[in-house]
């Protein structure tokens, strides 16, 4: 009887190891089956933030670029308040009187179209024979305010040569 006493037990113990190998089998799929979904996961997010990193460069740019358009636009703004002066009709007209000195007689407006006071507003003039420089000189005019003009009517003397070119330049200072 001990023999048959003995048996029962050892189909018991392999039913338990059945049932562990099936446990253990199915833990594994199941481990296998997650790792593939967490895998798969982890590069889908891994993609996801290689698109976001490119989104975020992208943007850097961007912002890069309008700081940059900002700062040009203020330095652009700020110009434009500056004073800027325009000469407007200006004629010259050369003179022979007879006894007396020769002159060229400018004439014309400088005209402020910036927002700010020019001060110190000079004109240089230079009065040229063929190539040679038979004059040159300035002559101080008013301040001209923002958004206005002044008249210029001014006899340039020169002694020597006959003037058939010339050139003006209209200066001024300005304080920010």
């Amino acid at each position: 009887m001990k023999m048959s006493e003995e048996k029962p037990k050892l189909k018991r113990g392999m039913g338990d190891l059945k049932v562990a190998i099936v446990v253990v089998s199915i833990l594994l799929v199941l481990s296998i089956a997650l790792n593939a979904y967490f895998y798969a996961e982890n590069t889908a997010s891994q993609g996801q933030v290689s698109t976001l990193q490119s989104e975020v460069s992208g943007l850097e740019g961007q912002i890069a670029s309008l700081q940059e358009e900002i700062t040009d636009l203020s330095n652009e703004l700020a110009d434009l308040k500056k004073p800027h002066l325009n000469k407007v009709a200006f004629t010259y007209t050369d003179y022979h009187p007879w006894l007396s000195t020769w002159y060229v007689k400018i004439q014309g407006y400088v005209f402020n179209s910036g927002w700010k006071t020019a001060t110190n507003v000079e004109m240089y003039v230079k009065l040229y024979d063929g190539d040679v420089v038979i004059r040159e000189t300035s002559v101080s005019l008013s301040d001209i305010y923002f958004q206005y003009y002044i008249n210029v009517d001014v006899d340039v003397l020169y002694y020597s040569g006959d003037a058939d070119e010339w050139k003006t330049e209209v200066t001024f200072t300005y304080t920010s």
